[in-house]
């Protein structure tokens, strides 16, 4: 008697650990919704992808129910008492009914012997979506697909049927006006989608475009020429495509010999433009220019340089002198001074900092004299 009591016992042992061990051989994995854009009108498919370890267990099918926002599947096995093990991954194919509109929340359970082995939550939002009868009509149009920087850009909607809009940009809701328009973007890629709705459903359309970079562009600073000499001002810009001075000349430089205020407006590869204009003066520019030493022993270069180039002074002969240097203005303001050694090498002389125009440089030895040089700024 006791003998059988043993064996019994050990028999309900056997069976609650094949059950247990079952129950760690079946769950669910993922939840896929495979209708894109799921809506009110046809019915959504969701693939639910499970785990199995058991080849003989028993596929009892899947089953779901709706209740307010949550749909609710269950995907269903019978163990065996002996596990034939065999991994892989069951897919059940649900498809949902035609739902109304909302957000949802789908719950699936896998369900081995009428036990929950666990519990998977995935989102589901279903738009509402207008019948082939409908007449609702969700349109806009642009100008362009590429603005320039600064640029109002204008939304014209052209839909039909629609008693209330929503507008997206980058899928942030920007304004719910019919006939909106979009300032002050910064250069990059943008969408915009309307979503236009009636009393009983929705349509919504989507146009993209791009914001491009505003041109820069400098003539420098305001400047004065001696007269009977002339400045080029320089106008190039790498992605420029044209070019339109005052008078109508197309050219990257414009050369100017007399007073006036000069202007010019480029345009690039993409179509967006910017201008700048420039005052130049002309004087007789007396003073220091008739003390000019003209010997040839002192060499400047460049004449003329660039703003913000450095200014470069040697000898012709082969003594290493040391000058003190002052450097005027065209009407004799003195602007910068030092001591510079002057030989057969190039010796810099720093002028950044100077603004576009004539200048003198004074140099002063004791043994040598004063020369005078005149040089240009453009």
């Amino acid at each position: 008697m006791r003998v059988l009591l043993y064996i019994s016992l050990f028999f309900l042992l056997t069976i609650a650990s094949l059950n247990s061990f079952s129950q760690g051989n079946f769950y669910a994995i993922s939840n896929t919704v495979i209708t894109a854009s799921p809506n009110n009108c046809s019915a959504t498919q969701v693939d639910v992808l499970t785990y199995l370890g058991c080849i003989n267990f028993v596929n009892n099918g899947a089953t779901f129910s709706i209740s307010n926002d949550t749909i609710k599947i269950t995907v269903k096995y019978t163990s065996s008492p002996i596990c034939f093990g065999a991994l892989s991954q069951p897919l059940f194919n649900v498809m949902l009914d035609t739902l109304p509109a909302a957000n949802y929340i789908i719950s699936t359970s896998a369900i081995l012997d009428a036990t929950a082995i666990n519990t998977i939550y995935t989102p589901l939002s279903v738009a509402s979506c207008c019948p082939t009868t409908s007449s609702l009509e969700a349109s806009f149009s642009l100008s362009d697909s590429v603005f320039c920087e600064g640029q109002r850009i204008q939304l014209t909607n052209i839909s039909l049927n629609a008693q209330s809009f929503k507008w997206y940009l980058n899928n942030v809701l920007t304004t719910s006006l019919t006939q909106p328009f979009l300032d002050s973007l910064t250069p990059g890629s943008y969408s915009v989608r309307l979503e236009a709705d009636s009393a009983f459903c929705s349509d919504d359309t989507t146009l993209s475009f791009i914001v491009a970079p505003k041109p820069t562009i400098s003539l420098g600073a305001d400047t004065t020429i001696c007269q009977g000499s002339s400045i080029t001002i320089s106008a190039a810009y790498t992605n420029a495509v044209s070019y339109m001075w005052q008078d109508s000349s197309t050219a990257d430089t414009f050369t100017v010999s007399s007073a006036g205020v000069y202007y010019v407006e480029i345009i690039d590869s993409l179509g967006c433009s910017a201008s700048d204009t420039i005052n130049i003066a002309v004087s007789v520019c007396t003073g220091l220019n008739s003390y000019i030493n003209n010997s040839n022993d002192i060499i400047i270069s460049p004449n003329p340089i660039k703003t913000n180039q450095k200014l470069y002074i040697s000898t012709t002969h082969n003594k290493v002198l040391t000058y003190d240097f002052e450097i005027y203005t065209f009407t004799g303001k003195l602007v910068t001074s030092g001591e510079v050694e002057l030989s057969s090498q190039l010796n810099e002389i720093e002028t950044q900092g100077l603004n576009k125009g004539v200048y003198f440089i004074t140099l002063i030895n004791q043994q040598q004299g004063v020369k005078t040089r005149k040089f240009i700024i453009q």
